[in-house]
């Protein structure tokens, strides 16, 4: 090409581009009022047409352009020189530094190494400039992106976009139009960072991460309110705000799980400190958003639609980056990073944790489904176990992990136990929307970022707290100790209603259950992970398969679905081909569960999990039951029982995981359960099987260990479960007899009095321990009143006297006692009778006339006699104790001839047998302290 063929183009073409430069200048000076996006689309529109025209031109063309805009000399020749003898350009270069000086910016600089100030020596730093102030114009954005086929220029527009990158979340968050905006900075950025090579230069060259990161926290922190719980000093975002609302912060977090996923920008990010924690404050601004308050008298007059906005933010804000950057730290030579993230995370909870005053804040009536900071933590230590070989004790903090753990464990649990309340109608009064909020909770959508990584951190912090507290808070946090209790009349503060009650056991179990056989954390496979998800979809109803595709749980951040999908759908399902109804509709073709599904696949705990509406698990046991029936494999006319499946082994990292079913605790709740059920019949069937599945899971698990013996009262106190029990061997415990529970008689007025000053004396000595005071009287700060005949006012007379009383309070009085003289076994073969409604059903396993192979199809009394031939076998004495059992429940004209030879005998070898044991060889997997 001859060289002077493009002379007149290049000549002209800066003072073209002067012009437009010229005219958004001044057009800018005369109209601050209008609608910035109107002004650019009427009046320039011809001129952008004609630049476009030139640019169409072709490539020689274009590289004119670039030149143009790129040349430092040309701006400053055509700029900086006329203005000192051309008035005109005088007075436009003025419009320019006031349209600088007026354009908003942010306020607060977290990293005080950063600025965005731009020294403007070109046109593209100008244009890009009134891009961005006339909200990103459709033909000035497709104009520059034009040539972008040229790297220099590329790289040029690259740089000043980051320059102006804190400016466009201040134009996000005051546009009319954010939706559009959005798309059109989105629009631009993902053409710009999606080049590895480029997005990693502008982090270390022009503080790419830090611009991001400093543009969402300044958007978020204009939009803080003070935390719901008046002892918090915690600030998180307001869910009603604009910002939210229309999601405004989409293209910023869109923008940085883009880089997120070049692997050298992730790990320039997790090599800087001070990003790391930067990131970790933004996310705790998302900590306990949208606070509900479970109303108790009226109905709410107007119910918020904030929490979809409050889920979304969560979804897109604090889950994508989690993803990408966690698909990026998958191998052990990551392994520091991952160190790095969570040292941070635990870090920023900490201070969450001091902020809200954790251990007064939590409240029954209160429950926040966002938590972002625990999910960080526990979807990183997941990984990090699971794929870079670390254990939990060098993750975990080296000191007070035990405080760290029962801190962390408070707001999760509340969330589950905020669930089944929810479902079952205790939070009516707050609303629709409040049903929405747990749906979506569980939601396939989301319930990969949610309620998954809420389980894994539970079962985190159960294998290393103590075993009594931890399932003594579950049944306080679920209140189910009225319904446990052996008193004939409810106490009169009871905390539920008595048709909750229920309810509140059955999602209690199903929790434990939960809580002890899910294993999406604790070593599956991705393509484990993925078969069990569609064959939970396909067990509550057959569907097509953009179905199918749509409501497998996904990753969010995370495009596509799985590679193995389409393998591991022809492994579970068969395809019903479309057909023709009678009446001339096509029905689409349609997946069905395969037959072994139902006998091998099918989870009844893992629909529960996934089941947005209580009726899904309701509609697979009755698809589960037609195939059984039609398959002749249940014949019985009793209720088929869920085939609840035995999990797999245990990564040893998570090996006390178990420890809870082996404490004295949940076997008190066994013998609670089993009791009422045999003479109470105030047990439902769904508490009933879940409570023999557990019974069966702590037999199976039960390891060998010895095991302290201790001496056990006669009677034994209501509700104190651990001290039922010599010991915390399965095996032992369920041979021993309970022969009375003593029920203690109910506080009075001045027991709750002095609860209420107990409870405000430990709050003003933690207030004032937090605040440098050493002692603290609370009897000596209250004034009395010396003519009040109050019990209080008595107490508070005199700290010696106050601990005097706290004495003579905590010995009460025994109200009545409760003659049993049962065991567990006893009780299992007397709900076997019931169950099969024949006396002595259960048959030992002596007399039996051949072993049958275990099962998982059956009703009650199958399970249970499965689970008492399971005990027969694992423990000699266990067996004889069956036996005996079994020989007094006969009538007495069967079995005193018999019992008259034998009965010594008998005595002698069940005694013997026990004491041998129990002595040498006691089967569980942990000691619990």
């Amino acid at each position: 090409m001859p060289e002077d063929l493009l002379g007149v183009a290049e000549a002209m073409m800066p003072r073209i581009i002067l012009r437009l430069v010229q005219y958004l200048r001044a057009y800018n000076a005369t109209t601050e009022n209008q609608e910035p996006d109107l002004v650019a689309k009427k009046e320039v529109e011809t001129y952008l047409s004609f630049l476009h025209g030139l640019s169409d031109m072709g490539a020689a063309m274009r590289k004119v352009f670039t030149q143009t805009l790129t040349n430092p000399t040309a701006y400053y020749k055509l700029t900086e020189e006329r203005q000192q003898h051309d008035a005109y350009m005088k007075e436009s270069q003025a419009q320019f530094i006031s349209a600088r000086e007026n354009m908003p910016k942010p306020t607060l600089y977290i990293d005080p190494t950063f600025t965005d100030f731009v020294e403007y020596k070109t046109f593209l730093q100008e244009l890009t400039f009134w891009t961005v102030k006339y909200e990103f114009p459709q033909m000035t954005v497709t104009l520059l992106l034009n040539m972008l086929t040229d790297n220099e220029y590329k790289e040029a527009f690259t740089r000043t976009f980051v320059q102006h990158y804190t400016r466009m979340s201040i134009a996000l968050a005051n546009s009319k139009q954010s939706d559009m905006l959005s798309n059109r900075i989105v629009h631009v950025s993902v053409q710009l960072f999606s080049s590895e090579v480029l997005a990693y230069n502008m982090a270390k060259e022009s503080q790419l991460l830090t611009a991001m990161l400093v543009s969402l926290i300044n958007m978020i922190m204009n939009i803080l309110v003070k935390d719901y719980e008046e002892c918090s000093i915690h600030r998180t975002v307001n869910c009603a705000e604009k910002v939210m609302k229309e999601h405004c912060y989409w293209p910023l977090v869109s923008d940085l799980i883009n880089v997120f996923s070049h692997r050298a920008v992730t790990f320039c990010f997790l090599e800087d400190s001070t990003l790391v924690e930067m990131w970790f404050n933004l996310i705790s601004f998302f900590q306990g958003m949208n606070v509900n308050h479970r109303e108790m008298h009226y109905h709410v007059e107007y119910e918020s639609n904030t929490y979809y906005a409050a889920f979304s933010a969560e979804l897109e804000a604090c889950s994508s980056p989690l993803w990408v950057l966690g698909a990026q730290l998958k191998t052990p030579e990551t392994l520091h990073y991952t160190k790095i993230l969570l040292q941070k995370c635990l870090e920023a909870l900490q201070k969450w944790f001091n902020d809200i005053d954790v251990t007064n804040s939590a409240s029954a009536y209160n429950v926040s489904f966002h938590l972002p900071l625990h999910r960080w933590l526990a979807l990183f230590l997941s990984q990090a176990v699971q794929y870079q070989g670390a254990s939990l004790e060098d993750l975990l903090p080296t000191e007070g992990v035990q405080n760290v753990l029962w801190d962390m464990m408070v707001h999760p649990l509340q969330i589950q136990v905020s669930l089944y309340e929810i479902f079952c109608g205790m939070w009516v009064r707050n609303g629709l929307q409040i049903k929405g909020q747990a749906m979506t909770y569980v939601q396939c959508h989301f319930c990969n970022s949610f309620v998954d990584p809420d389980i894994y951190l539970l079962q985190v912090c159960s294998c290393y707290l103590e075993t009594e507290r931890f399932m003594h808070l579950l049944l306080e946090g679920f209140h189910v100790l009225d319904l446990l209790s052996f008193r004939k009349e409810r106490r009169k503060t009871a905390f539920l209603e008595k048709e909750k009650d229920m309810p509140l056991l059955e999602g209690m179990l199903i929790f434990i259950a939960q809580l002890l056989t899910n294993r999406r954390h604790l070593g599956m496979t991705d393509a484990e992970v993925t078969r069990q998800e569609i064959v939970t979809l396909l067990v509550t109803r057959n569907r097509t398969h953009s179905h199918l595709m749509d409501q497998v749980p996904e990753k969010c951040g995370i495009t596509g679905q799985p590679n193995n999908f389409e393998d591991l759908l022809e492994d579970v399902a068969v395809y019903t081909a479309p057909n023709w109804e009678a009446g001339g509709e096509l029905l689409q073709g349609m997946y069905g569960p395969k037959p072994f599904v139902w006998e091998e696949l099918f989870d009844p705990l893992h629909v529960l999990l996934r089941a947005v509406h209580r009726r899904d698990f309701q509609a697979s046991m009755n698809r589960y039951n037609q195939y059984l029936q039609q398959s002749g494999k249940f014949a019985s006319r009793r209720t088929v029982w869920p085939p609840f499946r035995i999990p797999d082994t245990l990564l040893p990292p998570y090996h006390n995981l178990y420890n809870i079913l082996h404490s004295k605790t949940m076997h008190g709740l066994f013998f609670t359960i089993l009791y009422k059920a045999v003479h109470e019949h105030s047990v439902s069937d769904q508490a009933t099987y879940i409570c023999i599945f557990l019974l069966e899971l702590s037999v199976k698990t039960a390891g060998s260990k010895l095991h302290e013996q201790m001496t056990v009262v006669h009677r034994v106190p209501d509700l104190r479960y651990k001290v039922w029990f010599p010991s915390s061997c399965i095996f032992t415990n369920i041979r021993h007899t309970v022969r009375g529970v003593s029920i203690p008689a109910e506080p009075t007025e001045f027991d709750r009095e002095m609860a209420m000053l107990d409870k405000i004396e430990r709050r003003a000595k933690h207030f004032l321990a937090a605040h440098g005071a050493r002692d603290y009287n609370v009897a000596g700060a209250i004034p009395i009143d010396c003519d009040s005949g109050s019990a209080l006012t008595a107490v508070c007379a005199s700290s010696s006297q106050h601990s005097h009383v706290r004495m003579e309070t905590d010995s009460m009085s025994v109200e009545e006692i409760v003659e049993m003289q049962e065991s567990i076994l006893s009780l299992l073969i007397k709900l076997h009778s019931k169950l099969s409604e024949a006396k002595c059903s259960y048959v030992p396993v002596s007399r039996q006339e051949c072993d049958e192979a275990e099962s998982r199809v059956g009703d009650g009394p199958h399970f249970i006699g499965q689970l008492l031939n399971n005990i027969a076998r694992l423990s000699t004495a266990s067996a004889a104790c069956i036996e005996d059992i079994c020989n007094s429940m006969k009538p007495k004209t069967e079995t005193s001839a018999k019992n008259g030879t034998d009965k010594e005998e008998r005595r002698k070898k069940i005694q013997g047998v026990a004491e041998e044991t129990d002595g040498r060889v006691c089967r569980k997997t942990e000691e619990v302290s």
